[in-house]
Parts: structure tokens; C-alpha cells; sequence
């Protein structure tokens, strides 16, 4: 008798001790499955934001293909690719005079490079002389369409001021703005080097109109 009790109390606290086991491992699983729902709920909620900001940059990227489209006409340049433009009349030349008797003083280079104390004529536009360093700035609103280097003077940078008016500013040491931007009249293009084959430090600008460099013409504009 006292062999079966003993057996019947070890039989119970097996079951005791299978079932306690169960409890804990169901109760693990409860805390698992909840914390892999509040994951889930927190996964669905960040992809939801990531989408959400995939929209919003796809609209910033509209708006800001609009906005750039606006600048390019407000500065009188025309971004069309040259296929889209095919069909249509050739544009008609705006000289530097007719910009400034309608007033449009943005797109004509009316402001000086650097600051300006003295300039020298050279074969190919106007030294004007400035120290290491000095900011160089568009001399008027327009698209930087090249950027070149050599190996003395630094970099040059070909601004296109739309309809045939173009400056190219060389003995650039540091570059600021980069090829294919928008600038205002004023806006930086980098900042003055100093030339490896000992010449003088400054600025080298020309004005080009319809291909053909007229520097000289126009200097009294900003000079």
C-alpha cells in the first residue's frame, strides 16, 4: 500500500513538474509572439514613413525640376535638349545693348569679378589683379556650362548667360560652384590661386558675345 501511494505521489508531481515545464514554455511563447507583434506593428509603421517620404521626395524632385526650369527662364537661358528644338526658328541674337535698353541688367556682366583696383589688357580679355584667396563672383545671372584646368593657372570656368552671351574667368584656385548650376549676378565661382608660372595673381576675364570675345568693348560696364 504504502509502494502504490508512493507511486501515485511520484506519478502526481511528474505531471506537476510536466506541466509547470508547459506553463513556462507557454508563457514564453506569449511574451515571444507579442514582442514579435509589436516588431511587426513598428516594422509596418517605418515602412509606411518610407513611403510616405519616397512621395515626398519624388515630389521635391518635381518641384525642384520646376523651379530650376523657372530660373533658367528667369535668367533668359533656354534648358530644351537641342532635339526638342529642332523644328523650331533659331533664336534671334540678343546683343548686350538691346539686354540693357529692355532692362535686363541680370544677364549682362555689370558686376566686376573681384574687387577691382586696376586691370591690364592681355591678348585674350583683362588681368584684373586681386590677392590669393579673393572670392571670385559671376559677373552676371547664368548657367556654368565648362570648367577647364591648367596646369599654371588653375581652373577656368565658362559661364553661359544665354542667347550667344558667355564670361570665362580663369586663375580660379578653389572651385565653389560647379558645372551645369544656376548663379545670380554677385554669386561666387571660387576663390583666386596663384599661378605656378610665376604671373600675376588675379583674375583673367573676357566677355564673349555671339563667339566672339568683346571684352574690351564692354569693360566700361563694370570697370
Amino acid at each position: 500500500m504504502v509502494w502504490v501511494c508512493l507511486a501515485i505521489s511520484l506519478g502526481i508531481l511528474a505531471l506537476l513538474g510536466v506541466g509547470l515545464r508547459s506553463w513556462i514554455e507557454n508563457d514564453y511563447l506569449v511574451r515571444h509572439v507579442e514582442r514579435l507583434e509589436r516588431d511587426k506593428a513598428i516594422l509596418v509603421d517605418e515602412v509606411e514613413l518610407i513611403e510616405d517620404l519616397e512621395v515626398m521626395l519624388l515630389e521635391l524632385e518635381q518641384s525642384n525640376i520646376k523651379l530650376r526650369s523657372m530660373a533658367a527662364e528667369a535668367i533668359g537661358l533656354n534648358t530644351r535638349d537641342p532635339g526638342q528644338r529642332k523644328n523650331r526658328t533659331p533664336e534671334q541674337f540678343i546683343s548686350i545693348q538691346r539686354r540693357l535698353e529692355h532692362g535686363g541688367l541680370r544677364t549682362v556682366p555689370t558686376l566686376s569679378p573681384v574687387l577691382l583696383s586696376s586691370w591690364r589688357a592681355l591678348d585674350r580679355g583683362l588681368l584684373l589683379p586681386a590677392p590669393k584667396g579673393s572670392a571670385v563672383q559671376v559677373a552676371a545671372s547664368g548657367r556654368v556650362e565648362r570648367i577647364g584646368f591648367d596646369r599654371d593657372l588653375g581652373y577656368t570656368i565658362l559661364v553661359d548667360h544665354g542667347n550667344g552671351l558667355q564670361t570665362r574667368y580663369a586663375g580660379i584656385g578653389t572651385l565653389i560652384a560647379e558645372v551645369g548650376a544656376y548663379l545670380q549676378k554677385g554669386q561666387p565661382l571660387g576663390l583666386l590661386g596663384w599661378p605656378r608660372n610665376g604671373a600675376t595673381p588675379g583674375v583673367r576675364f573676357a566677355i564673349i558675345e555671339n563667339g566672339r570675345e568683346r571684352t574690351q568693348q564692354y569693360r566700361t560696364l563694370w570697370l
